[in-house]
């Protein structure tokens, strides 16, 4: 491998060990169940969604939350430290473990990929509760905030070139 891949390598490794031990600040997303709430009636207000339809969205967003629990301060910590020793291991060998890094990225991956599977599972639902006219309007939605977000992480893919 070439050493500047190498060093990108490395470097997209320890910036995501160190944010997911804690070294890195975290956005705060606040109550989750005020955060649900806020965007249940976010969405009743630009969909125009009946009162069937909001109870309905409102269930889904129940269902979702219990089946993707978030960790417990617990397993936060204990996560937290493995993270450290892992961060710490990776510093401390005196030689370069490229494979090591590759099983992290890759644990990684696959934790990012059920939490966007469970998401679009989400999406999908609430898609299939709205009419057509509400279904064009939730795609035009989706489509801005798939823009805005990543224009603020800096991805230019889906950002205008004007």
């Amino acid at each position: 491998m070439k050493k500047s891949n190498q060093l990108i390598l490395s470097v997209a490794m320890i910036t995501g060990l160190a944010a997911m031990s804690g070294l890195l600040p975290a956005v705060a997303k606040g109550d989750s169940e005020h955060n649900h709430q806020q965007k249940i009636e976010r969405l009743s207000d630009r969909l125009d969604l009946t009162e069937q339809q909001s109870a309905q969205v409102k269930q889904l967003f129940i269902e979702s939350r219990a089946s993707n629990k978030r960790p417990s301060k617990e397993m936060k910590k204990q996560r937290r430290q493995q993270h450290q020793a892992d961060l710490k291991a990776f510093f401390d060998a005196p030689n370069f473990d490229q494979q090591a890094v590759i099983d992290k990225l890759t644990q990684h991956q696959a934790k990012h990929q059920q939490k966007m599977i469970a998401k679009m599972e989400l999406k999908h639902a609430i898609y299939q509760l709205l009419t057509t006219q509400q279904q064009e309007k939730y795609l035009k939605m989706l489509s801005h905030k798939m823009r805005h977000d990543s224009k603020h992480r800096g991805d230019k893919r889906h950002s205008r070139s004007h």
